[in-house]
């Protein structure tokens, strides 16, 4: 695949190629923000098949000329215009003419067109996205310049996300830049976005390039090759061998963590529970109870009683308290009326108290009354008084009225 320094430069064929699909994007797109919104256009199908690279496809039909080069003033006035147009009456003859015509243009066309653009029209993510293929670098810092405080993000993810499609080497590449126009993240999330597409180019290369990462950004930059490949036996059981001969370490323990998670979902939880007991010998004892914490947490959902029950019977006495809450935590954000029937069949004490603590907090605002009557019943007096303000000071948020009358009564 053409590197972005390639594409910049014109020395592939595959730059002009990209270029028509993002502008089939770039239209399809507008024609959806007249409808129902640019956010449903992204999500849309056509758009996501308009970014599956697998074939390449022809810039003009055999025999047909070449299109007369455009400059940005026509494109602004006449082109654009004109294919959404031609996409809400469905000529799809004329949409593919003005589609031609938008090949041609030049990043710093591009740029033009982008500077007079508003930020608040539909066509504004498709012309940054052409820009990016062009020009990436130069691309993210415009839309830095243009909006500024933040208000670039949404624009600068999804345009990150169709390079790395499109060029994962290059987007990483430009990664590792000092100056790269970053935005609030997850430490290595980027970089896992990158590295699940250029795993399905070459798996080594990818490996490669998460183990020279710091440890701090390994752990959430697997999570991109683990969900890729874990319903592959085989190249699931290269990526457990290969982290096995890594060092030990925080990165590692939390790639095959992340692996091991994502076979949760994708296959159930026997397997995963398997190779955990199978492979133990390989790990320390602290690695080995942190990725029955991992499954549990993952499986605690589908089956609470039977997987708490099975993490339990592992659990270390000494972590025992802390495996309860983050299953606790986990179940009730999905399911918290059913974890509170199952907290209140419990015999309440020290060892449940962080449990207890963690299911207030996590529906004082959906519940804060039920939330409160948790927080009672925490053993520990000073735990119970810190989650109960915490508590009473949620609830004064979402029913200022509410928590008057409680405050009230409880005098």
């Amino acid at each position: 695949m053409a590197s972005a320094g390639e594409i910049h430069n014109g020395k592939a064929a595959m730059k002009l190629i990209r270029l028509a699909i993002i502008a089939s994007f770039c239209l399809v797109g507008a024609y959806a923000g007249y409808h129902l919104g640019w956010s449903h256009a992204l999500s849309s199908p056509e758009v996501e098949e308009a970014f599956t690279f697998s074939s390449p496809l022809p810039l003009t039909r055999s025999g047909e000329p070449p299109v007369e080069k455009l400059d940005s003033a026509t494109a602004i006035s006449h082109t654009l215009p004109a294919a959404m147009r031609a996409m809400r009456h469905r000529d799809l003859d004329t949409f593919q003419e003005r589609l031609k015509e938008l090949e041609t243009l030049t990043a710093d066309e591009l740029e033009d067109i982008l500077r007079q653009t508003s930020p608040d029209a539909e066509v504004f993510q498709g012309i940054f996205e052409l820009l990016v293929r062009l020009n990436p670098e130069h691309a993210f810092h415009l839309i830095d310049d243009l909006l500024p405080g933040g208000k670039s993000d949404r624009f600068k993810r999804l345009g990150f996300s169709r390079w790395s499609a499109a060029d994962p080497q290059g987007a990483w590449e430009a990664l590792q830049a000092a100056d790269f126009p970053r935005w609030r993240t997850l430490p290595g999330s980027l970089e896992g976005g990158v590295l699940k597409y250029w795993a399905q180019e070459n798996l080594n290369d990818a490996l490669s390039a998460w183990g020279s990462l710091t440890e701090g950004d390994q752990k959430n930059a697997f999570s991109g090759i683990s969900r890729t490949f874990v319903s592959d036996p085989e190249t699931r059981g290269r990526l457990f061998d290969y982290l096995k001969e890594r060092p030990q370490g925080e990165g590692r323990q939390w790639a095959i963590g992340s692996l091991l998670q994502h076979w949760v979902g994708a296959e159930g939880f026997d397997a995963p529970a398997e190779w955990i007991s199978t492979n133990s010998g390989d790990f320390s004892a602290e690695d080995t109870a942190e990725f029955e914490r991992k499954i549990a947490f993952s499986q605690v959902g589908s089956d609470p009683g039977s997987t708490i029950a099975w993490l339990m019977d592992r659990s270390n006495p000494d972590r025992r308290s802390a495996d309860l809450e983050a299953l606790v935590f986990g179940w009730s954000i999905s399911q918290p009326s059913a974890t509170g029937e199952w907290l209140a069949t419990l015999d309440l004490g020290r060892d449940t108290d962080k449990a207890v603590a963690r299911f207030a907090r996590t529906i004082e605002r959906q519940d804060p009354e039920s939330a409160y009557a948790w927080a009672q019943r925490i053993t520990d007096r000073l735990t119970r008084d810190q989650v109960s303000h915490a508590v009473m000071r949620a609830w004064k948020e979402v029913d200022p009225n509410a928590h008057h009358r409680m405050s009230e009564a409880s005098k």
